[in-house]
């Protein structure tokens, strides 16, 4: 028999006593993760009366007919029947049992008790002064708990798997999210488990008195300052709006793998088999943390992933950690993961800290590795990628089935599309960066996707998963490797007043009586209204080229009052990849 009380708390006695309990909590999740747990619902107490009265009339006595000269209408017992009760109604929730998290800044001793922004390359000797300082504290206030303390912050040498359920984890958030924002180190987020052996209240205290000391003078530099405001926190996917997560992830300090790179130049091959080797231990490195299923790529390198980033190696001044195994990584996974993330050998001192990148949804590119002939010509390159798409998506489809006119770009009676190319794919080709796009109708028209298209998005992801060869004639075999548009990086999906041509661009109607140029300037006009753009201020440096059959062609740049997204692909057979504009900052 099982019993409940209910009472009605505010907020604050409410956190009060979740906070004073010494078992785990769970909270319930919107994303479906975490462990599934039976909750009531309507009628759940009426199918517990059931379940009662039904179980006790499981066994049931069965009896044959068994006649007899004294007995005609006699019976026997052959047996018992056993029949299970009815299960009670109740639904499965999802719950998850999320570490406590405490959030500090970092703040000078002057009087504005300003930023004190901590060079991005030393991260690991500030998560190691913040965590000696706080464990002393907390070693001085419970001397009875000393042992255990030390396990939970990591400082002896005989921690085993055991321990990591209760180990505390130090993150140091550099200041990211802004093309201005100089990486350094202003913010600590300390997790605590839900499992830990000390109260987390306890832990907090600990660390708002930790204070760092000048080596030469040694008075008191700064200090941390516990906040509220989780701002940065959502540029490392953490907090109530990313719950669902995000599939794109780059290292902001580097990822620690037991793999090394021998130091000099190495040749093609032999750099390739070092990169494998360092990307299978980035998988491994997941699979410590608990993330089992098997990214969809991993790019590795030396070099920083953010402009204002600091080199792989830099991060070993002054640490345990030998420069050779330090990587930067980026990451695609095929499922949403949600911050913060951390992963290889040095994830407990702040190395291998990971942010979100926001990648472009509708949109696939896919990196020309080898075998590009240099003679290539966009259009050849782009009409070999269109149809080994349709083939693609067709066998993910069967035979049997119509390709939609998303994919093919025409229509049922197999006339072509007339609709502006407002309804099927787009096919590019970046020469400038070498890479294949493929790109969905409605990033074109600046709109939301329907719900077909979302439905035919799910299916070119699925199709195009292992699409890692190009059959192009006399263009080239060429070997493919899948890669991530980030919006704020990609000069094609960027947000920019000002654009190029890279493609040439090609008129869709001629107006009589006007010179080529104004005739380019209308039309660009009509294809910007038609998508949705703005007029721009300024249409100049046209250059207008005829071809062999007196049609036009144009190199151009757009100047727009106000900063626009990309993609933009316009005019005749903008669909294969004439009309590509480039944004320019």
């Amino acid at each position: 028999m099982a019993w409940a009380v209910a009472e009605v708390l505010d907020a604050d006695e409410a956190e009060a006593r979740l906070s004073s309990h010494p078992g785990a909590i769970h909270y319930p999740v919107a994303n479906g993760g975490g462990r599934a747990l039976s909750c009531p619902l309507p009628g759940s107490l009426n199918s517990l009366f059931d379940r009662y009265k039904k179980g006790q009339t499981r066994f049931k006595t069965r009896r044959e007919a068994a006649p007899t000269k004294k007995d005609p209408s006699g019976r026997k017992v052959t047996g018992q029947t056993l029949s299970q009760p009815p299960k009670p109604r109740f639904r499965q929730v999802s719950y998850d049992n999320p570490p406590v998290r405490f959030l500090y800044e970092l703040r000078d001793m002057t009087e504005s008790a300003g930023f004190l922004p901590w060079p991005l390359m030393e991260a690991v000797r500030l998560v190691e002064t913040v965590r000696n300082g706080a464990a002393t504290r907390l070693k001085e206030e419970l001397p009875g708990k000393a042992d255990t303390i030390v396990r939970m912050f990591g400082l002896c040498r005989d921690t085993t798997e055991a321990d990591k359920a209760g180990r505390i984890r130090i993150i140091p958030l550099p200041s990211i999210g802004h093309q201005h924002a100089d990486h350094g180190i202003r913010r600590l987020l300390v997790e605590i488990p839900r499992d830990c052996p000390v109260a987390a209240n306890d832990i907090a205290w600990a660390f708002s008195v930790t204070r760092g000391f000048n080596e030469s003078t040694g008075e008191i530099s700064w200090m941390l300052v516990s906040t509220e405001k989780g701002g940065m926190l959502n540029q490392y996917g953490i907090g109530n709006d990313n719950q669902v997560g995000f599939r794109c992830w780059r290292t902001v300090t580097p990822m620690a793998l037991p793999v090394a790179r021998p130091h000099g130049r190495k040749e093609g091959t032999e750099r390739v088999d070092i990169e494998r080797g360092a990307a299978a231990a980035v998988t491994q490195a997941l699979r410590h943390v608990e993330i089992t299923f098997k990214p969809a790529s991993i790019r590795v390198q030396r070099e920083p992933l953010d402009a204002k980033g600091v080199r792989a190696e830099n991060f070993a001044i002054g640490t345990r950690f030998v420069s050779a195994r330090l990587w930067h990584v980026e990451i695609n996974f095929t499922q949403p993961i949600v911050g913060p993330l951390l992963a290889g050998d040095g994830r407990y001192l702040g190395l291998g800290l990971m942010r979100p990148v926001k990648r472009v949804e509708g949109a696939l590119s896919f990196v020309v590795v080898d075998g590009l002939s240099l003679l290539a010509s966009s259009q050849s390159v782009t009409r070999a990628l269109r149809r080994a798409v349709m083939s693609l998506v067709q066998n993910r489809l069967g035979q049997q089935t119509k390709l939609p006119t998303f994919f093919s770009g025409h229509e049922a009676d197999g006339s072509p599309a007339r609709r502006g190319g407002r309804s099927h794919l787009a096919f590019a080709f970046d020469q400038a960066r070498q890479r294949l796009l493929v790109i969905a109708p409605h990033l074109l028209g600046r709109r939301q996707p329907r719900k077909e298209e979302c439905e035919n998005l799910r299916l070119l992801d699925a199709a195009l998963s292992d699409f890692r060869e190009l059959r192009a004639g006399s263009a080239g075999l060429l070997r493919l490797e899948p890669s991530t548009i980030v919006e704020d990086d990609d000069p094609i999906f960027v947000c920019a007043k000002t654009w190029i041509t890279q493609t040439d661009y090609f008129p869709t109607r001629y107006s009589k009586g006007a010179t080529p140029e104004q005739a380019i300037i209308a039309d660009v006009g009509l294809e910007l209204r038609r998508r949705g753009f703005p007029i721009p201020a300024g249409i100049d440096k046209i250059s207008v080229c005829r071809g062999p059959g007196g049609g036009l062609s144009a190199q151009l740049r757009l100047v727009f009052s106000t900063a626009i997204g990309g993609p933009l692909l316009l005019g005749k057979a903008c669909n294969f990849g004439s009309g590509l504009f480039v944004g320019v900052r």
